[in-house]
Order: structure tokens, then C-alpha cells, then sequence
């Protein structure tokens, strides 16, 4: 057979000279093949990667805006959820007046003798709990603040936590207390953590490397209410900050406080680091929304 019967010359194939005749024509046309296959495969794989070096910039560039756009987003977002949230809660718990004690606190706290992460705490908590509380939705505050805890979890705070407590005057429990939770954990805000707000029960701020304001205030109420079975309550400014407040029974500790039925509950801000019972936040002067939580149980 010789190569006119493939139906293919120099002219239709488009290669420069003849095909030789007899058995070498089949040999002849597949190299021919295989070396334009070769170029044409090496030409593309320069081309394919300069596409993707593009196709990757970009993306990254449109990455960017998307950052941007969605930070942007979500600041809005959150600020809407903060709004909303502020407006149901006016509903929900009584508005106050902060009270200022004047003249300052008489009885400043001393900074704490240690640092707080110096000191190795071994708390279990149960993960399938903590696993199912990160579904969880975001609900009124009061019901992470009043959940009952994990035995597991409770005992490791009453054999770490509560004993060194113990034979302490209500303020010195207080203090010990808040600057554990002030001083222990790292700060890291929701946007930070997960780009969205989420709030924790006492075993997910434990179980976790970082917390905010509403994480550190619903584990300071539950140790107050579970280790020293004091009156607490939740205060809220507005679409800003989340603290606690507490009720102690001598009427000379002093400090900004809520007055309600006639009863003063001093401010306690696990967030305000190293600030003792009874110091508000000072720039956060506004009306506030308090909520008395339920006695121990």
C-alpha cells in the first residue's frame, strides 16, 4: 500500500516535502505527528500556565474586593443584629441609669498578685456538649447565663476554682473571681474569631482559646451564682458591651452600681482587665439594660 491510498500528500497535510512510498510511509506520518503532538502540547503548556498566572492574579484581586465588600457587610450586619437585638431587649429587661459612686471608690482593688495565665487550670468539659453548642443559635443572653453546667465541667470548677475561695469576704470572692475570668483567657472579638457574631455557654469560653465581652460575662455570672450563690444580673449597653453587675450583703462596698427595688448591684466587667468590683468601663456612660438573673439552683 503505498501513502496516496491514506488520501494524504505534502500539499493536504501540510508538511514540507513527500511521504516516502512502501511500509516507512505509516512510520514517517506517525513521528510527523508525534513531533507537531510534542509542540503543539509544549506551546499550549506555556500558554496554559501564563493563562492560569492571570486567571490566579485575578482572582486574588477579586478575592480582595470580595474582603473588603464583605467586612463591609458584616459590619453593617452586625451593627442591624446589635439594633435589633437592643430594641427586643428594651422590651424584655428594665432600663437603668449607671450610678456613679461619688466621691471615687473608697476601697481600690490592688493589682493581683499573679498573672492569672501563670497558673495551670485542668477543667474538663464534655466535647460532644460543646460540639452541639456550636450549632447552637443565638438566643437572649439570660439562657447561656443560666444553663445548667456539665457535672463534668462543674466539678472541675469546684475543685480548682472554688477552693481558692473559699473563707473569702464577699468582696475578696468577687475580685478573685472576675480577674480569673479577666486575666485567663485571651480577647478575640466574634468578626475576629468567626466573622459573625456567636456567643458562648461557659463550657465553649473554657473549652476555648479566645473570648469576648458576652462569653467572659455569662461565665462570670454562672461561677458567681454556682460557687458563691450571689444575687447577679446581666448589664447591657446597648449594641455595645455586655458586663454583670453584682449584689453584695454589706451596704459599705462601695463602686458604680444598678439600683433595683431599692437594692444596689455593683458593676463587675470581666472585660475591663484588671479593674476590681464596682469600675465601669468609664467611657461607656449611657442608659443600660439590666436583667437579674435566678438564684442558684
Amino acid at each position: 500500500m503505498s501513502s496516496s491510498n491514506l488520501g494524504l500528500n505534502s500539499s493536504s497535510a501540510g508538511f514540507g516535502g513527500s511521504f516516502p512510498t512502501g511500509s516507512t510511509s505509516r512510520l514517517g506520518l506517525s513521528h510527523s505527528l508525534t513531533l507537531m503532538a510534542g509542540a503543539l502540547l509544549s506551546s499550549g503548556a506555556v500558554y496554559a500556565q501564563n493563562d492560569f498566572d492571570k486567571y490566579l492574579k485575578e482572582q486574588r484581586a477579586v478575592f480582595e474586593r470580595y474582603k473588603l465588600q464583605e467586612q463591609d457587610n458584616f459590619n453593617r450586619y452586625r451593627d442591624s443584629i446589635n439594633r435589633e437585638y437592643a430594641a427586643y431587649l428594651e422590651k424584655q429587661w428594665e432600663v437603668f441609669k449607671l450610678q456613679k459612686e461619688e466621691p471615687p471608690i473608697k476601697n481600690p482593688v490592688p493589682e493581683p498578685p499573679v498573672t492569672y495565665r501563670d497558673k495551670s487550670y485542668s477543667i474538663s468539659y464534655n466535647k460532644n456538649l460543646v460540639d452541639f453548642y456550636a450549632s447552637y443559635p443565638c438566643v437572649e443572653f439570660s439562657v447561656y447565663a443560666e444553663a445548667p453546667l456539665d457535672p463534668e465541667t462543674l466539678q472541675g470548677i469546684e475543685s480548682q476554682i472554688a477552693q481558692g475561695v473559699r473563707d473569702k469576704s464577699q468582696e475578696e470572692a468577687v475580685n478573685l473571681l472576675l480577674h480569673f475570668v479577666q486575666l485567663y483567657f485571651e480577647y478575640k472579638t466574634d468578626a475576629q474569631q468567626f466573622g459573625y457574631e456567636r456567643w458562648f455557654f461557659a463550657e465553649e469560653t473554657i473549652a476555648s482559646s479566645y473570648s469576648d465581652c458576652e462569653d467572659r460575662s455569662i461565665l462570670f455570672v454562672q461561677l458567681v451564682r454556682r460557687i458563691l450563690g450571689m444575687k447577679v444580673g446581666l448589664v447591657y449597653y446597648p449594641g455595645i458591651h455586655l458586663a454583670t453587675a453584682v449584689k453584695f450583703d454589706s451596704p459599705q462596698t462601695d463602686g458604680d452600681y444598678v439600683l433595683l427595688d431599692g437594692e444596689k448591684y455593683l458593676i463587675c466587667d470581666p472585660t475591663y482587665r484588671r479593674a476590681g468590683l464596682g469600675a465601669a468601663m468609664p467611657k461607656l456612660d449611657m442608659a443600660i439594660l439590666f436583667q437579674q438573673l435566678n438564684s442558684r439552683h
